[in-house]
């Protein structure tokens, strides 16, 4: 999912970009649910946040926080999102 959404730039499509990433979340929910039955978020989250440095640079002080914070609300809202059906 994370390859597939290097295709967009995420500061002119980000639209495109979260629409992108709910239909491929969608498309992987039995997988993703399994992972979240054996308590494995912590694999979303850091695949995220490997995306918003690579697009954003990985870089230490106030950026990392924001990574950090970003990855983790971006992976809750989608987990939730498949949880709740």
């Amino acid at each position: 999912i994370m390859e597939q959404l290097s295709h967009y730039d995420v500061k002119t499509d980000l639209y495109l970009v979260w629409v992108h990433l709910f239909r491929a979340a969608k498309k992987e929910a039995r997988v993703i649910q399994l992972a979240l039955d054996y308590h494995l978020e912590k694999i979303f989250v850091q695949a995220m946040q490997e995306f918003l440095e690579k697009y954003h640079g990985k870089s230490k002080g106030v950026s990392s926080y924001l990574h950090s914070f970003w990855s983790s609300a971006i992976v809750s809202v989608l987990l939730k999102w498949i949880k709740d059906g």
